[in-house]
Order: C-alpha cells, then structure tokens, then sequence
C-alpha cells in the first residue's frame, strides 16, 4: 500500500498536565502510516518575555516527519524572539510561521532535518545507492542477455519483445523509486500543516496553515477558532 499500512497502528501516546489558569491532555496515534508523521506542542508556561501565557500546537507532517519535528522543536523559541522585540503577540505568532519556511527553505538546516528524518546523509545515500546499484544491475544484466541471444538468432519475437520492454520499465520505475527514497530531507519536499492556539490570562489567539483545526467548546457548542486553508 505504498506509504501506508495494511492496518492501522492504534496504540496511542496520551499526556496530560496543568497551567495556572488550564488542565490540558493529548493523545497521539500514527494510524494508516507507516511511521507517525505528526507532532504537537503542549507548553503551559513559555516564560519571559510570554510569562503567564500557555502555547499549544499540532502539527500533522505531509511527506514525512522532519517538518513536523522541526516546527516542534523551533517555533517555540522563534515566537519568543519576535515577541521580545516588542512585536504584537498576534503579528509574532503570524510571524513565527514565515519564520519556519524561511528556516526550512534555507539551506542552513539541511542536516537537521536529515537528522529528525531518521538518519545522517551519507548513511541513507549510500544503503539507497548501494541498493539501487544491485537491483539495477540484475536488471541491466537480464536485458543485456535478452538483446544478445536475439542478435545471436538475428530475429526476436513478439513475446520476447514484450518481456524485455517489461523489465525496462521495471527499471524505470525502480531507479526512480530508489532516487527519491535516498533522497535528502528537504524543505522543498516535506512540509506539514499547523494549527497553534495561545492562552494568555484575558485572550485566546489562534493561528494556522493548511486544513488544522481548532475548536472552541463553550457552553456545549463547537466556536471555530481556525479556518482551513486550500
């Protein structure tokens, strides 16, 4: 099934904790995936110059998990500096977002992400190109066989025709394959959607990307807080 699971991982991650105005809980689940692409945020105190505010996030990871673990790891802090050069909480937090494309778009956190991917660069390039040399070759050889025996006999038939056009296809796709599952983190080509809610002692400030959602829940009814983007 590609990128997904014959049936779906159900265990579930759950925390639970307490701020000076909030009780909160959070339960994870990787689900149909073959490994959990998410990750959240569930801070309660995110200290000066955000003293008395909670910060609280999910980010679900499109193409993996290395952006989703990146913006864990680093909005956080990125918030923080914005807001400690007397931005508006609001504009820091919108802030904070550009801050991650810039961050990942740049070049500068290549190993890194490579890192939250699973691995270091060399390791992953060279089992990919170790195994994309072996199978290739196997292939290579079998069709390099089938184009002598036919000179040999100077003729081919349709059928034997039809299996070596086979095989090159299955190389095709297999070079391919191989070529983006060694292929660097990046990114270009990961990305997640985010959804961070803010809990200061008077307000409650909601930012988001992609189709994340937040939900209000006052007096038994759902309040929108997000709105997806598409």
């Amino acid at each position: 099934m590609g990128n997904y699971l014959s049936e779906p991982s159900k265990e579930k991650h759950s925390e639970s904790g307490d701020g000076k105005t909030h009780s909160w809980g959070s339960s994870a689940m990787q689900g149909w995936r073959v490994g959990m692409e998410d990750a959240h945020l569930t801070l309660s105190e995110l200290g000066d110059p955000a003293s008395g505010t909670a910060l609280f996030a999910v980010f679900d990871g499109h193409g993996g998990k290395e952006v989703a673990n990146f913006c864990e790891r680093h909005l956080p802090d990125q918030f923080l500096e914005l807001l400690a050069s007397h931005v508006d909480i609001s504009l820091a937090l919108t802030q904070a977002f550009h801050k991650m494309d810039e961050m990942l778009v740049s070049g500068n956190h290549d190993e890194e992400l490579m890192e939250l991917k699973g691995g270091s660069s060399s390791s992953v390039a060279a089992s990919g190109t170790g195994a994309a040399l072996q199978r290739s070759s196997i292939l290579q050889n079998s069709i390099k066989q089938d184009m002598a025996a036919a000179s040999a006999k100077d003729q081919i038939s349709q059928q034997e025709m039809k299996q070596m056009m086979v095989k090159m296809m299955i190389l095709k796709r297999l070079s391919t394959a191989e070529s983006k599952s060694s292929a660097p983190a990046s990114g270009f080509n990961v990305g997640c959607t985010a959804v961070c809610v803010l809990l200061t002692e008077s307000e409650i400030i909601c930012a988001n990307a992609g189709d994340s959602r937040a939900v209000l829940c006052r007096n038994g009814k759902a309040v929108p807080l997000s709105r997806d983007h598409k």
